[in-house]
């Protein structure tokens, strides 16, 4: 569950052209860690991790390493049955929360442990990869795998979102429900609940339906992407625009109205979110240290570097 910030802020230092919008974290199924059972993608868990020690040391393994669309790794996910309850094949960047009844069962985030959870502040216009699918069927009923997005303000967030449906900002469920023996590309929109940012990202990705998933079915999935559209605002060139230090806020100038703004600390870690209309914005920073701010529209994306002394 190692989040790579360093890697993000190496982009941020070698590569500023390339720069996007928040992107998922090991989107590819490129990177391990851990060993044998427990052998999971960075920033991804399985039920072999999931909050019930009981259950997750006898939980059949679902997940694998498989290979990839264009070469290194995909992830394969397969439901397999265990005291005859069928365990479903799933993968969330959250935790799994495991239960003997499937129905009680769903994936969260936790808050409070980093191992367990994305911090992500940007609103993506759609999510798109590629998957592979070899669903199995039971008393006329075809298996049906899925992969769900679900952005959230601070406090519980989990898929099914039960209880926690108030804390939603937006979400994106793609369905796949034909089989496939070679990749095809899904893309699917996010719907948004309000205009509110998000805080945090929930990501499942499972090869059953859910409560109902059929021993068997095997999904396979590689290369997921978040897409953004920004709105075309005209005469928006980025041409320039100022940072600086006022008290213990970062203040930024002269952006283009309407452009959109993040702000990341050292490790990568989004601090603020937004888009620009004024000529001043404010921001607020919980520390000293050195931060990143990147605007973008239209004509492109600029980042600059400031560091932050005690006042």
């Amino acid at each position: 569950m190692k989040k790579y910030l360093l890697n993000l802020l190496l982009m941020f230092l070698c590569a500023p052209a390339l720069l996007s919008q928040q992107q998922l974290v090991n989107p590819g199924f490129e990177t391990w860690d851990g060993s044998g059972a427990t052998s999971e993608p960075v920033n991804w868990s399985s039920l072999k991790t999931s909050d019930n020690s009981l259950l997750s040391g006898q939980a059949p393994v679902v997940i694998s390493q498989d290979t990839g669309r264009d070469g290194g790794f995909s992830i394969k996910l397969e439901n397999k049955s265990v005291f005859g309850i069928v365990a479903n094949g799933i993968l969330t960047n959250g935790r799994v929360h495991a239960d003997f009844n499937p129905e009680n069962g769903y994936v969260f985030t936790d808050v409070n442990d980093a191992r367990w959870n994305t911090p992500f502040i940007s609103r993506p216009d759609s999510l798109v990869g590629w998957y592979k699918y070899q669903p199995s069927s039971a008393g006329g009923q075809v298996d049906k795998g899925k992969v769900e997005v679900m952005l959230h303000k601070t406090g519980d967030g989990q898929l099914p979102e039960g209880s926690t449906a108030a804390n939603v900002v937006g979400k994106a469920r793609f369905n796949m429900v034909q089989g496939s023996a070679s990749w095809v590309r899904f893309s699917v929109p996010f719907n948004y609940a309000n205009a509110d940012s998000p805080e945090y990202i929930l990501v499942v990705l499972t090869s059953g339906d859910s409560t109902s998933a059929v021993t068997g079915s095997i999904a396979w999935f590689d290369d997921l992407q978040l897409v953004y559209n920004i709105a075309n605002v005209p005469g928006n060139v980025i041409k320039e625009f100022s940072v600086a230090q006022m008290n213990s806020s970062l203040l930024i100038r002269d952006m283009p109205f309407g452009s959109q703004y993040e702000v990341y600390n050292a490790l990568g870690q989004p601090i603020a979110y937004g888009v620009a209309k004024e000529e001043t914005t404010f921001v607020a920073v919980p520390e000293t240290g050195v931060y990143f701010v990147r605007v973008s529209s239209d004509s492109g994306l600029l980042t600059k570097k400031v560091v932050i002394v005690k006042v």
